[in-house]
């Protein structure tokens, strides 16, 4: 904002690049929620007329369509969701299909899995942040499943595991060391713009009072 301010003029062209239907802003005050900063600047432009996707794509609006990241399942939701179908996959199929058929697969060839894990969030004293034990000995055990696995094996550098608190990407870590020590433990932003063939996300909450 302070360089569009003080660099801008009426004949400037200003380019924001982004996606607003990824992560937004981490706001911590209370104050600048409420005064709307929790919806970012280019989250804003595009609720106006100018930007309206539908009218003046390719003129003041421009959407990249190819995805090269995802298998067409996993991009399927999202696509649908948020981007009126108008996503393309366009993954390398040998990286797509990689794990296609593993034993770890609920089904072979719907390469996501949903684990229900009815453990318990907890909390250290010290800190505010939350951590599952049972979620923990879970990813663990694919961990360990998906590097025995001589027909799919995957290598530490192809596993990320995702985890929205601090606590858990923590113990996370500790509980690997002896097993995979150097898969790569972290936020949502902490992974922002990274892939890794296979990703294991653990949600830690498992409280039936939220």
């Amino acid at each position: 904002m302070i360089m569009i301010k003080t660099m801008a003029d009426n004949n400037s062209n200003v380019v924001l690049s982004g996606d607003p239907k990824q992560l937004g802003p981490i706001i911590r005050s209370g104050v600048a929620r409420e005064l709307g900063l929790d919806i970012s600047y280019i989250e804003r432009l595009m609720t106006t007329e100018a930007y309206d996707m539908r009218i003046y794509t390719g003129t003041t609006v421009v959407k990249l369509v190819k995805n090269f990241r995802s298998h067409k399942i996993i991009l399927q939701f999202p696509n649908e969701r948020f981007y009126g179908n108008d996503l393309e996959p366009c993954a390398d199929r040998k990286i797509a299909n990689a794990m296609l058929g593993s034993s770890q697969l609920a089904t072979k060839y719907f390469p996501i899995v949903f684990h229900a894990v009815h453990g318990r969030d907890q909390q250290e004293a010290s800190s505010p942040s939350f951590f599952n034990i049972d979620e923990i000995t879970q990813v663990k055990t694919y961990v360990e499943a998906l590097r025995a696995d001589r027909l799919y094996r995957a290598t530490d550098d192809d596993i990320g595991i995702i985890a929205p608190y601090h606590a858990q990407c923590l113990k996370l870590r500790a509980a690997l060391r002896a097993v995979a020590d150097s898969i790569k433990v972290g936020s949502v932003e902490e992974f922002q713009g990274q892939e890794r063939k296979i990703i294991i996300v653990s949600t830690v909450r498992s409280n039936r009072d939220f």
